[in-house]
């Protein structure tokens, strides 16, 4: 799962940022959340017992990990995607986007190739807008990844 958060906790989790101003640091992780087909809820997995599709999985922004419809090992490719683009190395994922792009395109499925293409802008809109600054701690905006899965999370925010 990844959120937005103010406290940094020693707990094994990855933290990303800081950035400027709330404003920017939902929409980077909305920008990730359009881009990459991770999980939004927050259920602790594995969960007792499959739930109902979301609306994010019947519109395909989900790949279902609270049903079970994903292998581990595959969603945690699509999470490392995620780690790369926060750590700033997107050239590997453009990519692989403009190679699921061309693929897509060749075999006609033209709706996936525009989404690839959307996905490619929004990377290259969201490079050209943010910098990355060192983090020292204190009172920023940061984007938290949780490690472990067993883990609640929520959003807290100070002005």
């Amino acid at each position: 799962m990844v959120y937005v958060t103010r406290k940094l906790k020693d707990n094994g989790d990855r933290y990303f940022g800081p950035y400027s101003d709330v404003k920017s640091t939902r929409e980077t992780l909305d920008i990730i959340l359009r881009i990459f087909p991770v999980r939004k809820t927050r259920q602790v997995l594995p969960l007792p017992r499959p739930r109902r599709p979301c609306l994010n999985f019947d519109m395909g922004r989900c790949l279902g990990p609270c049903q079970g419809n994903i292998p581990v090992e595959d969603y945690k490719v699509i999470i490392d995607q995620v780690i790369q683009f926060l750590e700033g190395r997107k050239e590997s994922l453009v990519s692989d986007l403009n190679i699921k792009m061309s693929n897509a395109s060749e075999r006609l499925d033209f709706e996936k190739a525009a989404r690839y293409r959307d996905m490619l802008q929004r990377i290259q809109n969201f490079r050209e807008k943010q910098t990355v600054v060192s983090l020292e701690g204190g009172d920023e905006d940061v984007i938290g990844f949780a490690k472990k899965t067993r883990r609640r999370t929520s959003d807290s925010f100070r002005n």
